[in-house]
C-alpha cells in the first residue's frame, strides 16, 4: 500500500515513536503519534528528548490519557485519525501496530542479524546489548543467533 503518513502510538518518551517520526520524515511521510501522557495538552509537555526531536521532524503528536485500552480506544483512535487524513486531506496512511508481539517485527530482527553478520560483528564484538519493549528485536535476534550458531552473546 503507497502511503503518505504513519501514524503510531506509544509513550511521550518513546523511542518507538521517536525512531518512527524521523524514518517518516527521511522518507518525506507525515508522522501522525498518539503519546501515552497525563497531560492532556501537547504544548504542557517540556520539549526535551524525544517531544522535542518529534517536534524537529514534524510530527503531529497527539495526547491520549495513559491508562488508554489498546483495543477499545486506541487503535479506534489510530483509524479514525487515518479516516480523517483520507477525507480531509486525501492522505493515505498506514497504521503501524503497537503494543502486542508482531511476528512482521520478528523477522525484521532477523534480517536486522544478518546485516550484523554481514557486517563482520562476530569478528569484532563478543556481547550485543538491546533494550527491549515487547521483546520482538530480542527474540529476532536471539533466533538469528541460534539459527546462525553464532556464538555472540
Amino acid at each position: 500500500m503507497k502511503c503518505n503518513a504513519v501514524i503510531t502510538c506509544g509513550a511521550v518518551l518513546s523511542n518507538h515513536c521517536r525512531t518512527t517520526a524521523v524514518a517518516a520524515g527521511i522518507l518525506g511521510l507525515e508522522a501522525h503519534l498518539l503519546l501515552r501522557s497525563k497531560m492532556k495538552n501537547p504544548e504542557d509537555i517540556v520539549p526535551r528528548g524525544n517531544v522535542l526531536l518529534n517536534r524537529l521532524v514534524g510530527a503531529q503528536q497527539y495526547l491520549i490519557p495513559n491508562e488508554a485500552n489498546l483495543d477499545t480506544e486506541i487503535v479506534p483512535r489510530m483509524q479514525i485519525l487515518a479516516k480523517q487524513l483520507s477525507e480531509i486531506r486525501k492522505i493515505k496512511s498506514y497504521l503501524i501496530p503497537v503494543g502486542k508481539p508482531s511476528t512482521i517485527a520478528v523477522q525484521g530482527y532477523l534480517w536486522a542479524w544478518q546485516e550484523l553478520l554481514d557486517q563482520g560483528i562476530q569478528e569484532r564484538f563478543d556481547d550485543i546489548i538491546v533494550t527491549i519493549a515487547t521483546g520482538e528485536n530480542a527474540a529476532g535476534l536471539a533466533i538469528g543467533n541460534y539459527l546462525t550458531g553464532s556464538k555472540l552473546k
